[in-house]
């Protein structure tokens, strides 16, 4: 993959935000005008009236700004920023032109946090912010020379302040308008109403052929939507691509039925980790198939508000890709017509990879490097200045976003005590390489389209190490007869998938394999002239297993790529049981391996 220097941006504004796998919701906002006043404070009039109409034919918008004073006004819903050079905020005012500030009311952590990060003057514990400005008026603002580099709608605010400087020109009659992001009002890009139009799964009266026959058209002019499902059946409808919820008081899925009006439980199947996250928080169960069934029996034709039973959510930021609908078995309702529509289906990409750990620094992902769980990945914009969304990789080291069409940016946080970013770009796999450019810290834009699927974002991390070299001693002979079991090992790199082999005579039998830390520590058996090479006192039963028919057993198993194991050493040995075969050890009827001895390091 051919990489490019990627500029240093000369502002970095680094946000961060709690939800995995997010993004924002981009809405259209409307300019609108302040119809109520939540505060004045002396000077201010909060009954304000203009009978001379100054301000024009805006009728309850207009209000009295007094020398000195200042006053909170609501828009009816959150307001935002255009995204570009465009006036967010006209303040109008009427009489001698007078200074004033703006202070703002963040209406959620992400703004919160991305104001906190300009290092605003903030008060009442960091919940309102002052534009670092004096504003002279009439005048339009446009807010986004102070916050730049984000989308419209992105930053959310609830209210917004007026403060008189206190110049001493005397009272003011102002009106002000923002740019308010309705939800009614949003535009997601990609989305728009679809109805389930395929069958996964169906079961005990639900019908598995694809659509119902429906001469007469019962549920509208939806061809290939309909689906039948009989007294107790249980049937699971998929979308064309994943929906989601509004955000707010609305229908997030229509269940549209036709027949005797019947009940029945409604669950949904994330299509993300962060969204199932989210239903677990909200109380949920996974159902060990994937699906979480909301806590409510619904009936006939429903409207349902998926943010009632997981609150708390931007658009866009609850994923769902199945919807499976069990009815309750009522007697007597006979067959059902059925379908399911979502209110916002969208037609979003995919991006996403692996964290890998690049054990031998040669900037490629060999077979046998693992992953790195638990680092968080940050989705970028196209300049690298902000951060859209985070998730977690997950045990594999595997880490995916399901994003909007547009342009975009990966990095990867990591303690740089254990770890460094290998070298981009080697070889001519783009699913085997590294793409993080060390230095810049980020990768080069990424560009998807909708429905687009890009898995070859990775990143590979070289291990900080001192030098401790990996081995493996398996001169270590137990009994000292033809029948003893034969234990081997590969060399056990911290950061790959290590390999324990065991041969021997014994075929289906019974194996355990014990270990001890530390070097070797010989026990001889007197009776049998068997060697044990574990510490005794201090030993622990690793894992058992079955040998194959020709008596062969192989496990292999991550090493954790933590740096700290580095000189770590473990020996290992088996037993295994097979009483057909007298065991050289009297009364027993095991058969133990020879050992082996491992010293953990980095290649």
């Amino acid at each position: 993959m051919r990489m490019i220097h990627i500029p240093r941006p000369l502002l970095t504004v680094m946000l961060f935000i709690l939800c995995c796998g997010t993004v924002f919701a981009q809405s259209i906002p409307q300019a609108t005008w302040a119809q109520n006043v939540v505060l004045f404070q002396p000077g201010s009039n909060q009954g304000g009236s203009d009978p001379a109409n100054a301000l024009g034919d805006t009728p309850g918008t207009w209000v009295r700004l007094g020398d000195g004073g200042n006053l909170v006004l609501d828009f009816g819903d959150d307001w935002s920023t255009s995204g570009d050079s465009q006036t967010d905020i006209f303040v109008d005012e009427f009489g001698t032109p007078d200074n004033f500030y703006l202070c703002l009311y963040p209406a959620d952590s992400f703004t919160t946090n991305a104001l906190a990060g300009l290092g605003w003057v903030s008060w009442a514990n960091g919940t309102v912010f002052q534009v670092p400005f004096v504003f002279n008026g009439p005048t339009n603002v446009d807010l986004d020379m102070f916050i730049p580099g984000f989308a419209a709608c992105q930053l959310k605010f609830t209210q917004l302040m007026i403060e008189d400087a206190g110049s001493g020109n005397g009272p003011e009659i102002i009106r002000v308008s923002a740019l308010v992001c309705t939800n009614g009002g949003n535009v997601l890009p990609g989305c728009a109403p679809g109805y389930a139009a395929s069958v996964e799964a169906s079961m005990g009266g639900a019908n598995q052929n694809s659509n119902h026959d429906d001469p007469t058209d019962a549920l509208g002019n939806t061809p290939n939507t309909r689906f039948s499902m009989g007294s107790g059946g249980t049937i699971t409808l998929c979308f064309s691509n994943v929906f989601t919820t509004s955000g707010g008081a609305s229908s997030d899925l229509f269940v549209d039925e036709y027949n005797v009006p019947d009940c029945y439980n409604i669950s949904v199947r994330p299509a993300n980790a962060a969204t199932a996250q989210a239903l677990q928080t909200a109380g949920l169960t996974d159902d060990g198939a994937g699906f979480y069934a909301l806590p409510q029996l619904f009936c006939s034709d429903e409207n349902v508000d998926l943010d009632q039973f997981v609150p708390g959510h931007s658009a866009l930021e609850l994923l769902f890709d199945c919807v499976r609908i069990d009815d309750d078995g009522s007697p007597g309702n006979g067959a059902e017509i059925v379908r399911v529509r979502a209110e916002i289906v969208c037609d979003l990409a995919r991006l996403g990879d692996r964290v890998f750990a690049d054990a031998d620094c040669d900037g490629i992902q060999d077979g046998n490097e693992v992953g790195v769980p638990g680092l968080t990945v940050n989705l970028l914009d196209a300049q690298g200045l902000n951060v859209l969304a985070q998730t977690v990789t997950d045990d594999h080291g595997n880490y995916e976003f399901i994003v909007p069409a547009g342009a975009y940016r990966v990095s990867v946080s990591f303690d740089s005590s254990k770890f460094f970013l290998t070298q981009p770009g080697v070889g001519n796999d783009p699913a085997a390489d590294s793409d993080i450019v060390p230095g810049f810290d980020m990768s080069e834009v990424v560009t998807l389209q909708a429905n687009d699927v890009n898995h070859d974002v990775d990143a590979g991390l070289c291990l900080v190490c001192t030098g401790f070299q990996a081995f493996v001693n398996d001169n270590l002979p137990s009994c000292g007869t033809n029948m003893d079991p034969v234990m081997s090992a590969t060399l056990p790199v911290i950061g790959t998938e290590f390999t324990l082999d065991i041969q021997s005579q014994f075929p289906n039998a019974l194996t355990l394999v014990f270990a001890s830390l530390g070097a070797p520590q010989l026990t001889v058996i007197p009776t049998a002239n068997c060697n044990v090479w574990l510490d005794i006192d201090n030993l622990v039963l690793l894992f058992v297993q079955t040998t194959d028919a020709n008596g062969n057993l192989s496990i292999t198993f991550p090493i954790f790529p933590d740096p700290a194991l580095e000189g770590f050493e473990i020996t290992l040995q088996s037993r295994i049981c097979f009483p057909a075969i007298p065991s050289p050890i009297p009364g027993l009827p095991d058969w133990p391996s020879n050992a082996v001895h491992l010293g953990l390091g980095c290649q």
